[in-house]
Parts: structure tokens; C-alpha cells; sequence
């Protein structure tokens, strides 16, 4: 892999493309904030495999959140 560049296989579908993208940026944002992790294959295969799915859960429960009204401290 050269600096800044993520390279992904051609012809994936597009559920394994995109877990695959999730899973070389979980990489690149530990690296570029100095994280090291062990076991951290391992982790960016879990979030590679269920950070959408977590991200959606999080996004549904902030709007039901905004939806009544809860205040938050920025």
C-alpha cells in the first residue's frame, strides 16, 4: 500500500466493498491518531463487518432523541 492510497479488489459486491472500505479506514483513522490496538485486525474486522449497522442504530436513536425534544450539550 502506498502512503494515502487504500487499494480494494475489483469485483466484490457491493456489501463486501463496502465493509472492506470500512474495515482499511477503521486502519487509517487508528493510524493517523496514533491508536494501536492489539488484537486490532481483529477489530477492524468486526467494524468492517458491523459499523453500518451501528451507525444506523445510532443515527435511529439520535433522531428519536432530537424527535422529543432532549436537549444536549454540544
Amino acid at each position: 500500500m502506498l502512503d494515502g492510497i487504500i487499494s480494494i479488489r475489483k469485483g466484490l459486491n457491493e456489501r463486501t466493498t463496502r465493509s472492506t472500505v470500512i474495515h482499511e479506514l477503521t486502519h487509517a483513522f487508528m493510524f493517523a491518531f496514533g491508536y494501536t490496538i492489539e488484537g486490532e485486525e481483529a477489530m477492524c474486522d468486526f467494524f468492517g463487518s458491523q459499523g453500518d449497522d451501528i451507525i444506523k442504530m445510532a443515527d435511529s436513536i439520535m433522531k428519536a432523541i432530537r424527535m422529543k425534544g432532549v436537549k444536549m450539550k454540544c
